[in-house]
């Protein structure tokens, strides 16, 4: 299975049809009742032997759970992206990956791009997947990660369905998936993108001080990128803490540059966190301190948030 060119092999592409013109097909299928709440505990994996499985969801079960659930991480990937309620939340793409830096704002677009040139046609990989999970409408986000847990658990999986939560209001859940992750993150990736989405929850429901924690510890736990400095400023500002303000923007000052974001990257994502929610009052005599302290990154940053 080629992952960069997304295409698979004749043989599961056959099944994977097979799956999805059987409206009794339950290897894949989710409830949409369901709260995505089988996430919140131990995953029950998929048996190929399960009796319940048709001759094809049985090979797919034996022979092509990693490339099925592959593609059901692809097509989260995709939704993500595609969700007008996102927020940010779509920077915290490499959730499980063994990647070593963030995705920039130009690969999400092309990545975007090309995923969307792939569910153009029903015979591409992404479009019959989703049909195999639901024909209309498609298929949430939630129920894409919950049928990759399925076949193999991640704290991908988790991730994509704790964004799921966070987009659709529902931050207590939201929250307890978070704590589930954050017990084992994984990788480095894992635990900053946890970290963002507990402070994407606090920055919405205006708990400024858990906001400022979280974006601080998801940049000491990754110090290569400028966004959640630029966050832990935004909300230290917003809670009058003129020590942590001032370690923020030496963060980002120090960050950028070596961010393989441009400035006004950073500052095109935060513009569009702030936005989408109601308007944060600054201390804006703090603001103006601390910028007489910044370097140009910093100063240009503080002219943006006040």
């Amino acid at each position: 299975m080629n992952h960069k060119g997304i295409t698979f092999e004749p043989k599961l592409e056959e099944l994977l049809r097979e799956v999805a013109a059987e409206p009794d097909s339950c290897l894949l299928r989710v409830d949409k009742k369901a709260s995505h709440k089988a996430l919140l505990r131990t995953p029950e994996v998929v048996s190929h032997a399960a009796t319940q499985l048709s001759p094809a969801e049985r090979d797919i079960a034996r022979f092509y759970r990693e490339e099925v659930a592959w593609l059901l991480l692809e097509l989260c990937l995709y939704l993500s992206v595609n969700d007008p309620n996102r927020g940010i939340a779509i920077n915290t793409r490499v959730l499980a990956s063994d990647q070593s830096s963030p995705p920039t704002a130009q690969y999400l677009e092309k990545r975007r791009k090309q995923l969307h040139r792939a569910t153009s046609e029903m015979s591409e990989p992404l479009a019959l997947v989703s049909q195999c999970l639901s024909a209309e409408p498609g298929p949430s986000l939630g129920d894409v990660a919950e049928a990759a847990s399925r076949l193999v658990p991640s704290m991908a999986a988790r991730g994509y369905a704790r964004i799921h939560l966070i987009n659709r209001g529902e931050f207590a859940e939201a929250l307890r998936l978070s704590d589930l992750i954050a017990r084992n993150p994984g990788t480095t990736r894992s635990r900053v993108s946890n970290c963002e989405g507990r402070g994407r929850i606090a920055f919405v429901t205006r708990n400024h001080p858990e906001a400022l924690a979280a974006y601080r510890e998801s940049y000491h736990s990754d110090p290569t990128r400028a966004l959640p400095a630029a966050l832990w400023l935004l909300n230290s500002l917003a809670t009058g803490d003129k020590l942590q303000a001032e370690q923020a923007v030496d963060a980002f000052d120090d960050v950028v540059g070596k961010d393989k974001w441009s400035s006004d990257e950073v500052l095109a994502c935060l513009n569009h966190h702030r936005t989408s929610t109601e308007p944060t009052p600054l201390d804006r005599d703090l603001a103006l301190r601390v910028a007489e302290a910044a370097g140009p990154a910093g100063q240009q940053l503080i002219d943006e948030i006040r």
